[in-house]
């Protein structure tokens, strides 16, 4: 299910300062971080040299230095910029973390796995954001049950309702083969939190249910 398109892999807010987010992509690990400039970079979640996670990095604000040998990779472009047992040596400009399209939108962390050129789901700007809700069924399976339940689908994998006069997307992020994400946003005047409350209640619900069927 990963596609050319754009997936969800984490709340914006996940991208807090000075740390590194592990997310999953249809089996494919991510080191996620934003630097202090505001940039978010989506990595493979292996360091080029022993392939130890990147997320157990250090995120330094302009760079991400892996824990194991202390090679440092810059943000944006993923160079290697500095390697503790050669400080002087020079450093091959192929020797880089390699990188997946990321975006942000509706309060969402996106990224693409495929080669062709990733477009973004059309979301409303002014989002709130709700709890992320691990599920331990495919993707596909959850996506069925949705439209069973008769959400509307603006998309294979994103879903529209109402609750309580908020307009709510479910975004599902397939993790694995067997495991989802369910990511929501509501767009709603009403105040946020009992929306939240009541959202975090329904979809836990449904999650019984979900993780419940053969």
């Amino acid at each position: 299910m990963s596609g050319a398109g754009y997936q969800p892999v984490a709340s914006s807010r996940d991208l807090v300062a000075r740390h590194v987010f592990q997310a999953c992509l249809s089996g494919q690990e991510i080191a996620l971080w934003r630097a202090d400039d505001g940039t978010v970079n989506a990595w493979e979640n292996r360091c080029p040299h022993r392939g130890v996670r990147l997320s157990l990095g250090v995120n330094l604000g302009d760079r991400l230095m892996c824990r194991y040998h202390g090679w440092r990779y810059e943000s944006g472009g993923g160079a290697c910029s500095h390697i503790p047992a050669h400080p002087e040596g020079p450093i091959p400009a192929t020797l880089c973390a390699r990188r997946f399209p990321v975006a942000e939108a509706g309060g969402l962390v996106f990224v693409a796995l495929g080669d062709e050129a990733p477009t973004l789901p059309a979301l409303p700007e002014d989002t709130i954001p709700l709890r992320a809700l691990p599920v331990s069924r495919p993707a596909e399976a959850v996506a069925a049950a949705l439209v069973e339940a008769g959400l509307a689908a603006a998309a294979p994998l994103h879903f529209t309702e109402t609750q309580d006069g908020a307009s709510i997307h479910l975004l599902i992020q397939p993790a694995t083969d067997k495991t989802c994400v369910v990511h929501g946003l509501a767009v709603t005047a009403a105040e946020a939190l009992p929306l939240q409350r009541h959202m975090a209640r329904l979809m836990e619900t449904r999650r019984r249910q979900w993780e419940a069927r053969p």
